[in-house]
């Protein structure tokens, strides 16, 4: 279901398929259904990973935890990289 917030906090419901302007303090709300996702997580490649967590889908703890990939902070101080000595161990270990 895709909601038209308005600046006064009103809600508006959309159709399926919006083409619109937003003012400011207005946004667009939605809600999608959840995914599994596919496949084991353990098997995931850990770049996508990093990907992920660098695009801020999930956190870097949710990387270890259900990926089992161990993530550094990379060299601009804001990304993160696979450490993929610690994710090569945590793999053998947690999967």
């Amino acid at each position: 279901t895709t909601w038209k917030r308005h600046a006064n906090k009103e809600m508006e419901k959309l159709p399926s398929s919006y083409d619109g302007v937003l003012n400011s303090g207005e946004a667009i709300e939605l809600t999608t259904c959840g995914g599994g996702g596919y496949g084991d997580p353990s098997l995931r490649d850990p770049n996508r990973v990093a990907s992920a967590v660098n695009r801020q889908w999930i956190s870097e703890e949710k990387a270890e935890e259900i990926y089992y990939v161990k993530l550094k902070l990379a060299e601009n101080g804001i990304d993160y990289t696979v450490n993929a000595q610690a994710t090569e161990q945590l793999r053998s270990v947690g999967a």
